[in-house]
C-alpha cells in the first residue's frame, strides 16, 4: 500500500537520488541550454523536465496516499513545501505548454524570466538530502547555536583590526613605499585583514615594512607580527575550539533524540499492543510480556533490564497499572550509554533504599516466622528435655 512503499528504505533513498540528478542537471542546463521556453528545449532536455516532473508528482501523491489521516497532510510542513515545488514545476512543464498551444500564443512573447528564477526553488530540495545524513545536520545545529560565540569572536577581531590600525597608520603611514597599505585607517584595517588575518600576502607587507630600514619600519613590523599572532592565530583558533565543543555537544544533543525516536518506534508499538484494556496503561504481567518481546532491541539499545524492572516494580509496589509514558521515561533512565545527572542519582538512591527495605522487611518475616516455630517446638518438648541435651 502507500504506507508501506513511502516508509521504505529503497523509496526514500531513490528520491534521494533523484533529488542528486535534478540538482545536477539543472547546472547542466544553466550552462547549456539556450532555449527560453520548454518547447524549444533540445530533446535531452525535453525528456528530463518531463521526467523529473513525472517522478516528483508521483512521490508527492504518495506520500499524500500514506498519511492514516489526509488531513494531517496539511500539518507538514516539509510536505507543503515540496507540493508547491511540485505545483509549479506541473503548471511549467505541462499547463503553461498547454495554454500556449491551444491559445495560439507566441511563446516568444511570454516572460519566462520568472519561472526560470522560481525553478531555483527547486534546489531547495537539497536540504531533503542534509536532513538524511545526521552530520551535515549536527553541524549546521552547531553553527547555529554557536553563534552567540561566534559573533563574541568576530567583534573581537573587529577591535584588533581598528586597534591595530591606529598604530600601524600612526608609525609607518608616512612612508611613501608602504603608503598603499597604511595610507588611512580604512586601508589599514583592510590590509590587517586580508594579510594578517586571512594570511592573504603576508610575506610581501612585512618584506616591505623591513626593507624600510628605519626604526619606524621596524616598529611596523613588530606591531604587525603581534596582530598575526592574537588575530589569525589566537582568536581564531579559539573560535574553531568553541565551534568544535559546540558541534561535539550537539552531536551528543542528537544522538540522545535520535536514540529516543528510535526506542519510541521499537517500544511503543509493543507497549501499545499488550495494553488489553486500550487505556494507556499496563499492568505488571503485561510489562513482562513487553520485556520478553522486545529482549533482543533493549539489548542493542543498551537498557539496562534489570534495573528498569526495578524501578518499574518500585512503582507498582503502590499502583497496579502505569501509565505508557511513564514505563517509556523509565526506560529512556534505563540507558546505559547516557551522562548521569542528579536526577538519575537520586533515582538509583531511591531504588536501592527500596530494595533494601524489602531485603530487611524479608529478613524480619523469616526472623519472625522462626522465632515461632522455635517457640513452638520448645512448647512441645517433655520437661527436663534441655538437662538432657546438656547432657548429651
Amino acid at each position: 500500500n502507500a504506507e508501506y512503499m513511502g516508509r521504505h528504505d529503497n523509496f526514500i533513498n531513490g528520491t534521494l537520488g533523484v533529488i542528486c540528478l535534478n540538482a545536477i542537471y539543472m547546472g547542466v542546463d544553466a550552462d547549456n541550454n539556450d532555449a527560453e521556453f520548454i518547447l524549444d528545449y533540445a530533446l535531452p532536455y525535453f525528456f528530463c523536465e518531463n521526467f523529473f516532473c513525472v517522478y516528483f508528482t508521483i512521490e508527492v501523491c504518495i506520500r499524500f496516499l500514506a498519511f492514516a489521516k489526509k488531513r494531517d497532510a496539511f500539518k507538514d510542513t516539509w510536505f507543503k513545501f515540496d507540493s508547491l515545488l511540485v505545483t509549479l514545476m506541473v503548471f511549467e512543464t505541462w499547463f503553461m505548454p498547454l495554454i500556449v498551444v491551444l491559445a495560439a500564443v507566441d511563446a516568444e512573447g511570454l516572460p519566462t524570466g520568472p519561472l526560470r528564477l522560481l525553478r531555483l526553488l527547486r534546489l531547495s530540495r537539497l536540504v531533503r538530502l542534509a536532513r538524511s545524513i545526521p552530520e551535515l545536520v549536527t553541524m549546521v545545529k552547531g553553527m547555529l547555536v554557536a553563534s552567540r560565540a561566534v559573533g563574541a569572536s568576530l567583534l573581537m577581531v573587529v577591535m584588533l583590526v581598528y586597534v591595530f590600525a591606529i598604530l600601524l597608520h600612526m608609525t609607518v603611514s608616512s612612508e611613501p613605499t608602504v603608503s598603499s597599505h597604511f595610507s588611512t585607517i580604512p586601508l589599514t584595517m583592510w590590509t590587517l585583514v586580508m594579510d594578517g588575518t586571512f594570511m592573504d600576502s603576508t610575506g610581501n607587507v612585512l618584506a616591505k615594512l623591513r626593507d624600510l630600514g628605519t626604526f619606524d619600519g621596524a616598529c611596523g613590523v613588530v606591531i604587525f607580527l603581534i596582530f598575526m599572532m592574537l588575530s589569525a592565530m589566537t582568536v581564531m583558533n579559539m573560535l574553531i575550539g568553541v565551534l568544535c565543543e559546540v558541534v561535539s555537544a550537539v552531536s551528543q544533543g542528537e544522538k540522545d533524540e535520535r536514540d529516543i525516536r528510535d526506542l519510541k518506534q521499537a517500544i511503543l508499538g509493543e507497549l501499545h499492543k499488550h495494553d488489553i484494556e486500550n487505556d494507556g496503561q499496563l499492568g505488571r504481567e503485561e510489562l513482562e510480556h513487553v520485556l520478553q518481546d522486545a529482549e533482543e532491541r533493549l539489548a542493542d539499545m543498551k537498557i539496562d533490564v534489570g534495573y528498569f524492572r526495578t524501578t518499574a516494580n518500585m512503582r507498582y509496589a503502590y499502583v497496579d497499572q502505569l501509565p505508557v509514558q511513564t514505563i517509556m521515561e523509565l526506560f529512556l533512565n534505563s540507558r546505559g550509554d547516557i551522562p548521569v545527572s542528579m536526577q538519575e542519582l537520586i533515582d538509583v538512591m531511591r531504588a536501592t533504599l527500596w530494595q533494601t527495605r524489602l531485603a530487611l522487611d524479608d529478613a524480619t518475616r523469616k526472623h519472625a516466622t522462626l522465632s515461632e516455630k522455635l517457640t513452638q517446638c520448645t512448647m512441645e518438648q517433655p520437661p527436663g528435655w534441655r538437662k538432657e541435651l546438656i547432657l548429651v
